[in-house]
């Protein structure tokens, strides 16, 4: 990928921009991991392994706008064309917000269900 570079000469790492979707992705109801198949081969006590959010989101830069591809796990019983629409919402407002770049889409591919995890007392 060509990483954007912004007027004032700034660049970000592809690995940054990377990590930036999946935190916000984590960030938002309803998603359980951001995983690039099911649920316990990318992640390990729900938390990001540098492998699966890696192989689970994709950036492409085409004419200076960013499109990105991010592949999620979505806890069973909510709705998830609305747990999608936020996840797109919230990748694009934080990319937009931290880099300064234009984010033209956010595809939202839902690749796995989990039970919810029970309370602990």
């Amino acid at each position: 990928m060509d990483t954007p570079k912004s007027k004032s000469g700034l660049v970000i790492s592809e690995d940054v921009i990377i990590k930036m979707a999946a935190n916000a992705a984590m960030e938002t109801p309803g998603v359980a991991a951001v995983t690039g198949g099911p649920a316990g081969i990318d992640r390990l006590g729900g938390l990001l392994k540098k492998e699966s959010s890696f192989s689970a989101v994709r950036i492409s830069v085409v004419n200076d706008g960013v499109m990105v591809d991010i592949s999620i796990s979505v806890v069973y019983g909510g709705n998830i064309q609305e747990i999608a629409a936020n996840v797109q919402k919230s990748v694009k407002s934080a990319l937009q917000d931290m880099t300064g770049h234009a984010i033209d889409k956010v595809n939202v591919y839902i690749v796995d269900m989990e039970q919810p995890q029970p309370v602990k007392e």
